[in-house]
């Protein structure tokens, strides 16, 4: 629903979310939302009184650090009013989602307005913003679904679902994800697994004799010890 009424005893917290998942490609970036925002605020002289922005998962509550500051902000009635790129931005999760509707339904918060122009307030129709929160639920699991179903597929493919570890290499299609041993690293790894056989060398000592040999981890840096450990219980 649309509202262009000015209200001075509303403060806002603006709040914009991108989530760190590349599964939110269509999601504006958070410049955008800023910048949206600022439109809003400017054309309809909103009185914001916090900023907060995060890259952050919305799927699972209790992920995101920047919108419990604005839900302990709202408590403390430091703010009563959010401004918001798209419902969307709030949440993806059932919990959180009804959180908000309630904190509205019983007057903590005054408004929730999109840049859009929707406003909703404690005696609008709370259903369009539910079924907003519940869309951008299912939204989640369908993708959620896919992913592991595209895995299931990958491994029965006999393709691996993952960047080739250290002492592999990945080759043939970029998308199949095949991998074989490294001429260089495979060598090594295994070295290091006799080494560790042995039980007369510490997991400083490998990991010392490993640097001597010139072994890097795939982005180039020395091996560290936490690394090694998970290659050798691997």
């Amino acid at each position: 629903m649309k509202n262009t009424n000015i209200n001075n005893e509303l403060k806002y917290c603006q709040y914009c979310r991108k989530s760190s998942e590349d599964k939110e490609k269509q999601a504006a970036s958070i410049p955008d939302q800023v910048s949206e925002c600022e439109k809003a605020t400017l054309s309809n002289t909103l009185n914001v009184k916090m900023k907060l922005s995060e890259a952050r998962s919305a799927y699972k509550p209790h992920n995101r650090p920047e919108f419990d500051r604005m839900i302990e902000a709202i408590r403390q009635k430091k703010i009563n009013a959010i401004l918001v790129w798209h419902p969307n931005r709030l949440c993806r999760n059932p919990e959180e989602g009804g959180m908000l509707v309630q904190m509205l339904q019983d007057g903590l918060i005054k408004e929730i307005r999109t840049t859009a122009g929707d406003v909703y307030t404690q005696d609008s129709d709370h259903l369009i913003l539910q079924i907003h929160f519940g869309m951008a639920n299912q939204y989640s699991r369908d993708i959620s679904r896919n992913v592991r179903r595209g895995l299931v597929y990958k491994a029965e493919r006999g393709e691996y679902t993952k960047p080739a570890p250290l002492g592999y290499e990945g080759y043939g299609d970029v998308k199949s994800r095949l991998i074989r041993p490294n001429s260089f690293e495979a060598p090594l790894i295994v070295e290091a697994y006799e080494l560790a056989k042995t039980r007369r060398y510490s997991l400083a000592n490998i990991r010392d004799y490993l640097k001597s040999k010139n072994l890097k981890t795939k982005r180039g840096k020395e091996v560290s010890k936490s690394h090694l450990y998970r290659i050798l219980n691997h």
